[in-house]
């Protein structure tokens, strides 16, 4: 059985990986979905000299403001108006090698597979391979809703961003189904 969890937490981890990478690298849908300055310079000159280090910033950011202010008022103001930003900086800047972030990216595509197939075998009832992948189908599902809508909701993400996004999660935890649903299948 041992085994088996092995084959599960690897192949499955490797499934969601290799399906992301061809999603991203292939298919043109979620480059697509990602705009560029008209002047990079400028923008990264201007972040970098309004900032106070690495972190997430929205702009206008009301939670620097007392509720009620007359700073607070001109935010909301300011927030409705536009632009309404959201950027994740990296001011000591981020290292460009592909490799490195597709390693890290692996391991944490490893790591979820190994949520999910600890999940499957604590699961009671019988698992048969259509059975498993409905539910990891459903995990992926659940994962994709839970983890995007909410940035849309709250920080402006844009909304083909996110269904790309979530289609490409549904995606992949419907092939590492397969995959898993494959493997607890076979007869020991």
């Amino acid at each position: 059985m041992m085994q088996k969890i092995v084959k599960c937490v690897l192949i499955g981890g490797f499934v969601l990986f290799l399906w992301g990478a061809i999603s991203w690298t292939v298919l043109p849908w979620q480059g697509k979905q990602i705009k560029r300055f008209s002047n990079e310079q400028q923008v990264q000159t201007a972040i970098a000299n309004n900032i106070d280090g690495s972190g997430f910033y929205v702009l206008p950011n009301l939670h620097q403001y007392a509720k009620g202010s007359d700073e607070f008022e001109s935010a909301k103001a300011r927030m409705s108006q536009g632009p309404f930003a959201t950027v994740a900086v990296m001011a000591g800047g981020k290292n460009p090698c592909m490799v490195c972030s597709m390693i890290f990216d692996l391991i944490v595509k490893i790591i979820a597979a190994s949520l999910v197939t600890w999940l499957l075998l604590h699961n009671s009832g019988p698992h048969g391979f259509k059975r498993t992948v409905k539910i990891v189908t459903t995990i992926g599902l659940i994962i994709a809703i839970a983890a995007t809508l909410p940035y849309v909701i709250w920080f402006g993400f844009p909304i083909g961003f996110a269904i790309t996004s979530m289609i490409e999660a549904v995606i992949a935890w419907f092939l590492a189904g397969l995959a898993i649903g494959k493997i607890l299948d076979k007869k020991a």
